[in-house]
């Protein structure tokens, strides 16, 4: 391809284009994986919607909790009050394990969407400057156009890195603040129980 000054222009994707499209893809669908299972775990409707004290076991009454599907009534029969408080005291651990698992998910999220606005920073710069000193090696001087095509290439890296940081933070915002209130539900049941003793 010519332009209007008169160079011939044979664009090729600089590597560090090329490696920084191939993290990100990964690093999309590590994401939306991870995006997914926690939807599953504290969101999923394929599980029993409520409290059913004959099929009920510590594990799956900790599940319950963690979907926000488990609203007993504590003031109910003698009989029934005495075995879910002493189902709630078994799935504490349970619950516990469940809600950390969750937690570190989202600290991973944290971190890989950090990381990624970083890389894309050094790839920004990287690819800037190594545009930069092949047209100033080749032609001697930098013109404004080229300047200009230099800047929107290496500007896609930090759109990309940009674009994932928002992407991971959204999932951050809507599974953090779940958690933070399943976990004071919890909480609440978990102190009742035990304060019935």
């Amino acid at each position: 391809m010519r332009d209007e000054i008169g160079y011939t222009v044979d664009y090729t994707m600089p590597w560090e284009l090329r490696l920084f499209t191939l993290y990100w893809l990964i690093v999309t669908i590590i994401l939306a994986v991870r995006s997914i299972k926690l939807a599953w775990q504290l969101w999923s409707v394929l599980t029993a919607s409520r409290y059913d004290p004959k099929t009920v076991t510590p594990a799956s009454l900790a599940a319950l909790a963690l979907r926000n599907k488990f609203m007993p009534q504590l003031a109910a029969t003698e009989p029934e009050s005495k075995e879910l408080q002493s189902l709630i005291q078994q799935a504490g651990s349970s619950f516990r394990r469940k809600w950390e698992l969750c937690f570190v998910q989202i600290t991973a999220i944290k971190n890989m969407a950090s990381l990624t606005v970083a890389l894309s920073a050094l790839a920004f710069v990287r690819l800037f400057m190594h545009r930069m000193s092949n047209i100033t090696l080749a032609h001697g001087a930098v013109s404004a156009w080229q300047l200009q095509a230099i800047t929107d290439e290496a500007l896609i890296t930090l759109f990309m890195g940009l674009t994932m940081y928002v992407a991971a933070y959204v999932v951050i915002g809507l599974c953090e603040g779940t958690l933070l209130r399943r976990k004071t539900a919890w909480n609440f049941y978990y102190g009742e129980a035990n304060w019935s003793k």
